[in-house]
């Protein structure tokens, strides 16, 4: 994800002294202008269920988020992989991966690579 505004995104400006204009192949630009609102504060919080059992306080530790298109993923101890809405931070819909993960899932040529607690390791497209 490159959160730079679009003209510095597409090369048309130059950015800081030095840097190559443009992205790195593969970036998806989503303007840091669409996830804060016109005062530069934050557009949208997304809160996540902190513990799996409330009464023993035992707590669900998160991973991620990494942006697979239109997408934010997020991994969890509860065993499922969330994907929320870069644009409003609603939960778009959710994977069983019948173990806990700990580790932010990895995308490369369309698939997502999730490493499980247990060792297994999961490709999706």
């Amino acid at each position: 994800m490159d959160a730079r505004a679009p003209e510095f995104y597409n090369g048309e400006k130059p950015g800081i002294e030095g840097a190559v204009p443009g992205h790195i192949p593969g970036a998806h630009n989503i303007p840091f202008t669409t996830v804060s609102d016109a005062d530069g504060k934050l557009k949208w919080v997304t809160p996540l269920t902190q513990y799996m059992d409330e009464k023993h306080r035992k707590p669900i530790l998160w991973a991620g988020p990494v942006l697979a298109g239109d997408r934010l993923l997020i991994t969890g101890t509860t065993g499922e992989m969330l994907a929320l809405s870069p644009y409003d931070g609603q939960v778009m819909g959710k994977i069983n991966l019948n173990a806990p993960v700990r580790l932010a899932p990895v995308i490369a040529n369309r698939t997502i690579y999730v490493l499980t607690d247990t060792g297994r390791l999961i490709a999706l497209r």
